[in-house]
């Protein structure tokens, strides 16, 4: 009867009509009767359309008006903009997020799902807290990737651009890596030996790709120009962010690759009127990864012999060589370092977020850069805390603001730091005569 309407030109679209009888199980549960759903005058110009529920439940009569963000054929015809009940009127921001959520899981893990996100304070806080959950794997990766920016930047003060493409080529190891595992079904538990061998291996496919295409690039292309401008090196390195995603274009094809994530199970922690927020065993994987690799950078460069040498050249690169110390060895050294954990990076877009693509390192190097040198590109310390500023930004701007400005907030802070602290929030001011 609703399709009949719907071609008649006086009915609701099925489909977001469909769509908007789910939340019925959400606001009273599995009890209840439809009574009709009928579209509502768009309103004024502009106005999305909006489709109105009227149903039976616990003997009273109970409705809710669901807006949508397109009509027709567009892109949004099926996209929540906004939900009205007849008990708590227009719902929040916050209380429709949770809704969008709720459709998303599968029918076996709907119960565990919150019906109507709690108003007031202690729900507030509650998306705050899982906000900033949320917001610690995108951390882990522009803090990794700004790493890789500061230990080259910090031995011969040049960036490299190309560290955002060998990322996506490290994170396109990790795929290969992970479908000789596991085959196509990569949802499954990995076959060889286990769970953490399967990780080991992706961990090391990865890395050791992203050291490996960062020290070639080095030997291959940048090494003449490191007695020149900066201006060369930075061109050079352009060309090898071009270069390297053509290739992987040419050999993978232009689409995405996805995979499911290997460690999705959700551990709960806080809990509040039915309410829960989690975090799951991937997000702690990503951390721990990260605090583990930091920490053994961190050690490696006090302790070890390595670790010395690049600091020395670091701190003075001709009174390194007066000392002994092989600097063309060491400047290859930090790309090879700087790359490793790149390629980190690039372990952790492919296994947490699942997907990757061709052109998937450009933004992603240029947000980690902006991370650098809000830190204070050149410091380590400064790296990991731009990376965690720039990942809570874009995380709780997301959360709390519109998506469509996320990017230009990132960038629109990389230009207050570089107005009021050019050398960033735990950098030291450096010689700029020769220019970045």
């Amino acid at each position: 009867m609703i399709l009949l309407s719907a071609l008649a030109g006086c009915g609701p679209d099925p489909e977001q009509s469909q769509l908007c009888e789910r939340l019925m199980t959400a606001f009273v549960g599995p009890d209840h009767q439809l009574v009709d759903a009928e579209a509502l005058d768009s309103g004024p110009a502009g106005r999305p359309p909006a489709v109105r529920i009227s149903y039976r439940a616990g003997g009273a009569l109970r409705w809710h008006v669901c807006r949508f963000a397109g009509s027709g054929f567009e892109q949004g015809r099926l996209e929540l903009a906004s939900v009205e009940t007849d008990r708590d009127g227009r719902l929040t921001p916050i209380q429709l997020d949770l809704l969008r959520v709720w459709l998303d899981l599968p029918e076996g893990e709907k119960g565990r799902a919150p019906a109507v996100w709690p108003s007031g304070p202690s729900g507030e806080l509650l998306y705050f807290v899982q906000t900033v959950i949320n917001a610690l794997a995108i951390c882990c990766l522009y803090g990794l990737l700004a790493v890789g920016y500061s230990l080259v930047y910090g031995i011969i003060e040049r960036i490299n651009l190309a560290f955002g493409q060998i990322t996506m080529v490290a994170a396109f190891a990790a795929l290969l890596a992970t479908l000789a595992l596991v085959g196509e079904e990569s949802g499954r538990m990995w076959r060889a030996g286990g769970a953490l061998t399967g990780l080991l291996v992706v961990l090391a496919a990865g890395a050791g790709s992203g050291a490996l295409y960062a020290w070639a690039s080095d030997r291959l292309a940048l090494k003449r120009l490191r007695g020149g401008s900066s201006q060369m090196m930075l061109i050079a390195t352009i060309g090898i962010a071009i270069v390297l995603p053509e290739a992987v274009r040419l050999l993978q094809g232009a689409g995405e690759h996805w995979l499911a994530p290997p460690l999705p199970q959700r551990v709960e922690l806080v809990s509040f009127g039915g309410v829960w927020t989690g975090v799951t065993l991937g997000q702690i994987a990503v951390v721990g990864l990260t605090l583990a690799a930091s920490l053994l950078l961190f050690a490696g460069l006090r302790h070890s012999r390595l670790g010395l040498q690049l600091r020395a050249t670091a701190d003075d690169r001709k009174a390194a060589a007066l000392m002994g110390i092989d600097v063309d060895r060491i400047v290859g050294a930090s790309f090879a370092l700087g790359g490793l954990f790149a390629g980190l990076g690039g372990v952790v877009l492919t296994l947490y977020y699942g997907g990757v693509g061709f052109n998937a390192g450009a933004l992603i190097g240029f947000k980690a850069l902006t991370a650098a040198i809000v830190g204070g590109i050149g410091s380590l310390p400064g790296a990991l805390l731009g990376g965690v500023l720039i990942g809570l930004l874009e995380t709780f701007w997301s959360a709390y603001l519109s998506l469509a400005y996320k990017d230009i907030a990132i960038f629109s802070l990389l230009t207050l730091v570089l107005i009021f602290r050019p050398y960033g929030l735990l950098g030291r001011a450096r010689d700029w005569s020769d220019g970045l």
